[in-house]
């Protein structure tokens, strides 16, 4: 383990200096601050041999007044500089083991703490004991597996109770005592250990799905992606569950769905709203994993930053090239000018075409990075195997590219959106105002009314070559890495996963950005390749990004958390004509959709407290086989008077399931052919 220390540290420096980069981050303390007799922990996991020991999170956050108290505030951040992470929560016996369970361990033995645990941290632990797994109180005992009777179990203890001093031994305790877990993951495998897999996630901000060649559609040039489909398994109906960037990724990284209070906006925090539960890094951490982060992954800096083996690095550049268009960008500008986006910074452009290199914008950067951390894992000769998150920021707005990717494209044949208005019959809660593009950049006219596309048709087109562009400049990035991870000989055991966030609305139905139930928003590319997955193949069943989660943890062999709302699709990448799911379950602020084989319907609810969020306001079904551009509503349609009822059922039964809040209140209902209520 080591070992592994030292790659991460290499990693972390190669990646400051790579063409432009400039990291504007310093070496995680918690990799010098926690040296004990050779070894590490990290967020609260020792390690020692094959064995990993872990203690749980807890309730609040932390506060510097709540450190040791001898240690005064300058001492608070010696260890982890934790302050704003959380507090552990103790436990009676049996909710200990299935705590550990949940995160894929167990209880620890006495015999493995005494051979293992006291050693890697010596008998003085020198504030370590106190700040890891006593912290921030001392005397406080920790469950183990090993039983006296029935109704009493064996707790480990650093300290003396009365005098403080290290004891390190064990005492007798009711199980119903509420003391802290303390867990073990054993990685001991009899016989010969196959290696294990590592991962490449790529994850590619605002990449829907329409355009691309693997989705039948070859108006966007990606050479690089479709490259790896040929190699690997397409998911042909992936949605995402939250069309807004934060809220999504916090979806895919907990395994979870969102609901009305879980997971709503882009500011959604892993950390704030979910605290106790693990995320996927993290659990591939606690399971020996070396656990990367590059570019944008976790939209929020900083959230859950304890999931990654090493601080996550994202690039220094600016958003813009061209030297005006920084300046504009400007908060003094906002002041100067009174032309300001909502974060009282100025605006500038939604698109540039700058003559630059690849590493003039935040990707190239990235796959820079991403590169020169592959070339480390080899070159150090690490056995662990890696987790590594690549998330590239285009084809996110602003629409900015090196002029060659613009140049791709002739400009008269780009091809805009066949579905530039209001849908039939569309109720007013699937409109938003499009306030992405319109409040933060110049250039983009306000709406005058709902349902309005007032783009002029030249910018419109400027737009979407502007997000083609983009796409084809960000594909050409996932192509280095892929590049470097076939020359450092990683692709005959790397599962490449590459995923979006969400779709992007280029004036389709009148609207742009994300932030809607329709298609164009929620369905997204989902293309897996690597050993044992079928090639050249494509899964026409339904998936969605929680089910990323328990996928990538089959496939790594490991066993799932309890939490998941997710299912594997590992089954279906080794044969994909197996069936997926019946249904998926996206939703958006006050809407809740439910998309079959054949159908997407989408529900609207009130926002006047808790009963009002059953109060069903309007609704919307579209017919994909009649209708994949979703320009008629047919709920008012007699023919699918039945079909609106079976789906009204089952997305209710979703909701009741997945936001108990909501299932203690009755759901009042429109019945089909009824009006529309929305407001």
């Amino acid at each position: 383990m080591k070992q592994n220390l030292i790659v991460i540290i290499k990693i972390f420096f190669l990646t400051l200096f790579v063409g432009q980069i400039c990291a504007a981050t310093m070496l995680p303390e918690d990799l010098s601050a926690e040296a004990v007799k050779g070894k590490y922990s990290v967020q609260g996991s020792y390690l020692s041999g094959n064995l990993t020991f872990l203690r749980p999170p807890t309730g609040r956050e932390a506060k510097v007044t709540d450190w040791c108290p001898d240690c005064g505030k300058t001492g608070a951040g010696r260890d982890l500089a934790r302050v704003g992470q959380v507090y552990f929560r103790r436990m009676p016996h049996a909710k200990a083991g299935k705590w550990c369970e949940s995160i894929g361990s167990r209880l620890a033995t006495i015999d493995e703490i005494s051979e293992h645990l006291i050693p890697t941290v010596g008998t003085n632990g020198n504030g370590v004991w106190e700040s890891e797994l006593n912290w921030p109180q001392q005397n406080q005992l920790y469950w183990t597996a090993d039983a006296v009777n029935e109704d009493s179990h064996k707790a480990f203890i650093t300290k003396d109770y009365t005098s403080g001093e290290d004891v390190y031994t064990f005492r007798t305790r009711n199980s119903s005592s509420p003391l802290w877990p303390l867990c073990v993951i054993d990685a001991t495998t009899p016989g010969a250990t196959p290696q294990r897999l590592n991962f490449l996630h790529i994850i590619v901000d605002d990449l829907r799905a329409e355009g691309l060649a693997m989705y039948g559609d070859s108006a966007m040039i990606t050479p690089n992606l479709d490259k790896l489909s040929d190699q690997g398994t397409v998911f042909e109906r992936a949605y995402v569950n939250i069309p807004t960037c934060g809220a999504s990724r916090a979806s895919m990284f907990s395994g979870l769905y969102g609901k009305r209070d879980r997971f709503v906006e882009y500011t959604a925090r892993l950390d704030k709203e979910v605290p106790n539960t693990v995320t996927l890094p993290g659990y591939l951490k606690n399971n020996g994993y070396l656990t990367l982060s590059y570019g944008k992954v976790i939209h929020a800096k900083g959230d859950s930053d304890h999931a990654w083996s090493a601080t996550p690095w994202t690039p220094s550049t600016q958003l813009y090239a061209n030297p005006q268009n920084r300046i504009s960008k400007l908060r003094e500008t906002c002041k100067k000018t009174g032309i300001c986006d909502p974060a009282n910074n100025g605006r500038a452009p939604a698109y540039e075409i700058e003559d630059v290199t690849d590493t003039a914008y935040h990707d190239g950067q990235v796959a820079a990075a991403a590169v020169t951390a592959l070339e480390t894992i080899v070159g150090s000769g690490m056995e662990d195997p890696f987790y590594m998150a690549v998330g590239f920021y285009k084809p996110h707005l602003p629409f900015t590219a090196p002029k060659r990717y613009w140049d791709l494209y002739e400009r008269a044949e780009v091809k805009v959106s066949p579905m530039q208005r209001k849908p039939d019959n569309a109720p007013p809660g699937a409109w938003h105002n499009s306030g992405e593009i319109r409040n933060w950049y110049t250039g983009i006219p306000s709406v005058p009314e709902p349902w309005t596309q007032n783009i002029s048709e030249a910018e419109t087109r400027s737009l979407t070559h502007g997000y083609y562009a983009a796409v084809s400049y960000t594909d050409a990035q996932i192509g280095k890495v892929l590049e470097a991870l076939d020359k450092q000989g990683l692709s005959k055991n790397t599962i490449v996963i590459v995923s979006s966030d969400h779709g992007f609305s280029l004036g389709d139905h009148t609207l742009w950005n994300k932030h809607s139930l329709f298609k164009i928003a929620t369905k997204v590319p989902l293309i897996v390749s690597g050993p044992k997955v079928e090639r050249n193949a494509t899964v026409s069943g339904l998936a969605e990004y929680v089910d990323i989660y328990p996928t990538i943890l089959e496939l790594a062999d490991l066993k799932l958390p309890t939490h998941l709302h997710g299912k594997s699709l590992k089954a279906n990448l080794q044969d994909t004509s197996l069936p997926t799911k019946p249904a998926v379950y996206p939703r958006y602020t006050r809407g809740d959709n439910v998309t079959t084989d054949k159908y997407s319907y989408s529900a609207y609810f009130g926002n006047s407290g808790p009963k009002d969020r059953n109060r069903m306001t309007g609704h919307m079904l579209y017919d994909y086989k009649m209708d994949p551009l979703e320009e008629r509503n047919l709920v008012d349609d007699p023919s699918y008077h039945d079909t609106v009822e079976r789906l009204q059922k089952l997305l209710v039964s979703h909701i009741k399931k997945h936001d108990p809040a909501r299932g203690k209140h009755p759901f009042v209902l429109l019945e089909p052919n009824s009006k529309h209520s929305d407001t």
